[in-house]
């Protein structure tokens, strides 16, 4: 934005953004640098000659819940039907969860590790039968 400033204007911050958006397919990620600047100094023009400090250095971290697909499963739950609402919020919770938990590491990650694949069958015919006695409403 090309801004300049008036006559009646004084100017107390000046904060640059660098924001980098990452869209999931229900929730937006935006990573954002903001350098944050308090003038020092004015001189006489009180408009031309200001000196700023130097700019002291702000991550931020936003996650935002796509309102659309929250009130679509909002909808679907108090009518009585079929919702993915606790998955959305769980997903979304648990994402932020890990953010935070990423942000708060003073050390660079550790490698992830190697996992084996998954069994063919996790859980055998017996068992999976008697989940879906006990509870028949529940999608498997």
């Amino acid at each position: 934005i090309n801004f300049t400033p008036g006559p009646h204007h004084q100017p107390l911050l000046r904060r640059e953004k660098v924001r980098k958006s990452l869209h999931f397919p229900h929730w937006v990620i935006d990573v954002t640098t903001v350098m944050t600047s308090e003038p020092q100094a004015r001189g006489p023009d009180r408009q031309q000659d200001v000196r700023w400090r130097p700019p002291v250095q702000a991550n931020e971290v936003e996650l935002e819940l796509d309102r659309y697909y929250l009130g679509e499963n909002l909808d679907a739950k108090m009518a009585g039907k079929r919702h993915k609402l606790w998955e959305l919020l769980s997903d979304f919770l648990f994402a932020a969860r890990d953010l935070a938990v990423i942000a708060g590491e003073t050390s660079p990650l550790v490698a992830l590790p190697s996992l084996k694949p998954p069994l063919p069958e996790l859980l055998d015919e017996t068992t999976r039968g008697a989940f879906r006695e006990a509870h028949y409403h529940i999608e498997e």
